[in-house]
């Protein structure tokens, strides 16, 4: 495990002075079904297809179930996180590196626009579901992405049984939703906690952004 209970400036320095041997890698594991390119082409840009955001960029519920399964078996351990994701930074793939070390396929629940705004507001998300759901795809430790429009993750442990779920550190048992704590208790699903990484959120990044100077196109 790296150090994590630093200031700012320690994690800054993690971040540029990082040993990339003791880094773990995951080999990716997709089914097919979320392959498919979500880009098209049109005019001289390159856009996201926003027309079918499950099968492309996010995968059903009931995709996603199939997937844990087969993981099942196979004999392989199926792992649970949740979150919002939104522009996606480094504190962010380190949880998410990290969560994959507890088996052998990761897969995010991840909070739908409508969800997004219900938590933190209007003006949020700053990218859409389909963007965030293929930045989490492209990394290597993810196995796939679904889409969840409630304020709790209960249906979605129920229906996916994963074997663990993965929460951030800044969480406890105590602290976490206690109708999902016992839907995860329900079908035997250990609880982890990953590292919690001091300074780097979305909100930091939102507010850094706001602070750069404006420049006048000429």
């Amino acid at each position: 495990r790296f150090p994590v209970n630093s200031p700012r400036n320690s994690v800054k320095n993690w971040l540029n002075s990082a040993n990339l041997a003791e880094i773990r890698t995951y080999q990716r594991r997709k089914a097919s079904w979320a392959k498919r390119s979500v880009f098209s082409k049109g005019n001289d840009l390159i856009t996201i297809n926003k027309k079918d955001v499950t099968g492309t960029s996010a995968t059903s519920l009931a995709d996603a179930v199939s997937f844990r399964m087969n993981a099942r078996r196979e004999g392989k351990s199926f792992v649970l996180t949740n979150g919002c994701f939104d522009l996606v930074h480094a504190g962010h793939v380190f949880s998410l590196t990290e969560a994959s070390g507890f088996g052998d396929y990761l897969w995010v629940a991840m909070n739908s626009d409508a969800s997004v705004r219900r938590l933190k507001g209007d003006h949020r998300p700053v990218l859409p579901e389909e963007e965030r759901a293929y930045l989490l795809n492209s990394l290597s430790c993810v196995s796939g992405v679904t889409l969840f429009d409630g304020q709790r993750l209960t249906e979605e442990i129920l229906a996916l049984q994963p074997d663990v779920y993965v929460k951030s550190g800044d969480y406890t048992e105590e602290t976490i939703d206690q109708e999902e704590r016992k839907a995860l208790m329900s079908v035997g699903a250990s609880i982890k906690f990953v590292p919690f990484l001091e300074g780097l959120s979305t909100s930091s990044l939102i507010d850094k952004i706001l602070t750069l100077p404006q420049t006048v196109k000429k």
